[in-house]
Order: structure tokens, then C-alpha cells, then sequence
């Protein structure tokens, strides 16, 4: 009869020393791997896929519940826990938006600082244009006619004869004009010229395939700067504006440019 009491004795004392329960989300949901850590003891489970849990624990030992994105959760175990499954809420933890500086100061209205964006935009743009003119200046010739320090002067020399038109001479004054008349011009563009060569650019090719790809007008306008710093666009194509061969490269090279930026 002892031992049948001492034996009922110790299963109550063991029940007792049990907390179980489940873990649950803010909206009702069940939370399971939700690490469930008796402070006291350092005894720690893990709720099952149904969010069931069971921890030994005495009176006024703390349960801590952790569960990555969800906010710690500590309960203090009272006498009751031991009796009841006990239902433990955890709060999912706010998502932290990363801070983004403004490169302007916005003043609150819409329209003033849509232009007030745009307008910093292609100064980012006018200075990379100033980057590339400067790292590619143009190469000035010049030439120096000298006279020969000894000899027979050529009395000739310095005229121009009108017919004297051969595949040896000077042309005369007609090939003088046929030369400049057939010269090709290489004249290379300047900073304004380049804008308005950009300009004349996206006016032709901007279109929805370069919008799919990515590329809003002012993406647009950085990539012709990346041509112009890579292949000489501008300098290519300012006086020989060819349609088709312009968009052929525009889309030939726009990969390359999407992955380098």
C-alpha cells in the first residue's frame, strides 16, 4: 500500500514539472521551430509541425520562445501551466527598410520637385559628358612651311596654277576646291554638339525595347555616355547620322552595358 502511494506520489510530482502548449502567430497560425528555452535550466525543445511543445520547468522558471522574424517572447510558468496547455503568441518583427538620402531637398510639391530631380539628373549627366570630353581632348595639327636654307630659290614656289590639274601636282585651284569639296569633315563635336547629338538620339531610337530592357530615358541617356566613353559613338556618328547603323549598334551593344552597370 506504501509503495502504491509513494509510486502515485512521484507520477504527480512529475507531471507536474511538465509545461506544454503550442506556439501560435499574431494571427492565429500555427508557428512551428519555435525554440522554446527554460532560462533557469538551459533545457531547451523545439515545437513540432502542429506548433506542440513540452519543457520540464518549475514555479517562476522563464520560458523563452525564439523563432527567426519573430520577436523574443519570455512567460513566467505559474502553478496552472502544469495543469493546462498553455498558448504562446509571437509578434512578427518589423521589417526594417534600409534609409535612402535624397540628393535633393524636396519641397513638397510634387511637379517642383519631379523637374528639381530631373534637373540634378542631367547635371549627374552634363558632368559625366565633361569627364569623357576632357579624358578625350581633341588632337590639334598644326603644319609649318619651311624654305630651304641653301639652294637655288624656287620662284615658283607658293603658285597655283588654274589647269594644272594631275595625278602628280598640286591640282591647281580646281583641285584645290574638288579636295575640299570631297574632304571628309573631321570636325569632332564638342559638349554641346554631344547633347544635342544625345538628344537627337532618343528622340529617334527611345522606344518600349529599351524600356523592357530596363533602361528609363535617363539610363538611356547614361548608356550613350558609356558608348561615347567606349567606342566614340558621339564622334562616330555626329556627322553621319545613319539610322540604321546607329540603332543596329544601340542594340548590339546594350547587353554589355546592362552588364557592367
Amino acid at each position: 500500500m506504501k509503495y502504491l502511494f509513494f509510486l502515485l506520489f512521484s507520477i504527480s510530482i512529475y507531471a507536474q514539472n511538465i509545461v506544454s502548449g503550442n506556439t501560435i502567430s499574431e494571427q492565429g497560425f500555427i508557428l512551428q521551430n519555435v525554440s522554446v528555452v527554460n532560462i533557469q535550466t538551459n533545457e531547451q525543445v523545439i515545437s513540432d509541425h502542429q506548433g506542440f511543445f513540452k519543457i520540464k520547468a518549475n514555479t517562476n522558471d522563464e520560458l523563452r520562445f525564439i523563432k527567426e522574424k519573430y520577436d523574443r517572447t519570455i512567460r513566467k510558468v505559474n502553478h496552472q501551466d502544469f495543469a493546462n496547455l498553455i498558448s504562446v503568441t509571437l509578434i512578427q518583427s518589423p521589417i526594417e527598410i534600409e534609409q535612402v538620402d535624397l540628393d535633393f531637398n524636396a519641397t513638397g510639391d510634387l511637379k517642383k520637385d519631379i523637374n528639381l530631380r530631373g534637373s540634378n539628373k542631367k547635371k549627374l549627366l552634363n558632368e559625366e559628358i565633361k569627364d569623357y570630353i576632357k579624358d578625350h581632348p581633341e588632337e590639334k595639327k598644326y603644319s609649318r612651311i619651311t624654305t630651304p636654307n641653301f639652294g637655288v630659290p624656287d620662284m615658283n614656289q607658293g603658285q597655283v596654277s588654274i589647269l594644272s590639274i594631275g595625278n602628280s601636282g598640286s591640282g591647281g585651284i580646281l583641285g584645290l576646291v574638288a579636295k575640299q569639296i570631297f574632304k571628309k569633315d573631321k570636325h569632332k563635336p564638342d559638349f554641346s554638339e554631344i547633347q544635342n547629338f544625345h538628344r537627337k538620339v532618343k528622340d529617334t531610337f527611345y522606344d518600349d525595347y529599351f524600356t523592357k530592357q530596363g533602361l528609363d530615358e535617363f539610363g538611356f541617356e547614361s548608356y550613350l555616355v558609356y558608348l561615347d566613353s567606349r567606342y566614340k559613338f558621339s564622334e562616330k556618328y555626329f556627322n553621319n547620322f545613319n539610322t540604321l547603323e546607329i540603332e543596329k549598334k544601340l542594340k548590339n551593344l546594350l547587353q554589355e552595358y546592362i552588364n557592367k552597370r
